[in-house]
């Protein structure tokens, strides 16, 4: 995997939330999610599967999910969510991202320490993993 550093002076993003939107609207989502640091280790293809598995599993979590196009690149993934909510206990955007990088992370940390035989620099948890936001 390629060295690559997370500079905050130069890496640094503007939040593209709607501030008064409300994420459990009917309607489709396009979602990035990063890797804290733009770390690569997607680059993995070992690490696919875990991504792609859990990806599947959100449509028994979550009734009224449709899920659409899916893309792993190096150091993030991008993907299309559609929410068409049912009944009262709908679920937002937030909800589906929080399970999914919760889920995600675990696996794939657990993972890594099997391969690296930690301790190693990944980070101690599941926040080490997925970028914030």
């Amino acid at each position: 995997m390629s060295d690559h550093h997370y500079d905050p002076t130069i890496h640094h993003r503007k939040s593209l939330r709607l501030p008064a939107y409300n994420y459990s609207s009917r309607g489709a989502y396009f979602v990035t999610i990063c890797l804290q640091e733009n770390h690569l280790y997607l680059e993995d293809p070992q690490l696919h599967p875990i991504l792609e598995e859990t990806w599947y599993t959100l449509l028994q979590r979550f009734p009224g999910v449709v899920l659409d196009e899916f893309v792993i690149m190096p150091d993030h993934i991008h993907f299309i969510i559609w929410l068409e909510p049912q009944g009262k206990n709908r679920a937002t955007l937030a909800d589906i991202l929080r399970v999914y990088k919760s889920l995600t992370g675990r696996a794939a940390l657990n993972y890594l320490r099997l391969m690296w035989s930690m301790p190693h620099p990944v980070g101690a948890g599941v926040g080490m993993w997925w970028e914030d936001g």
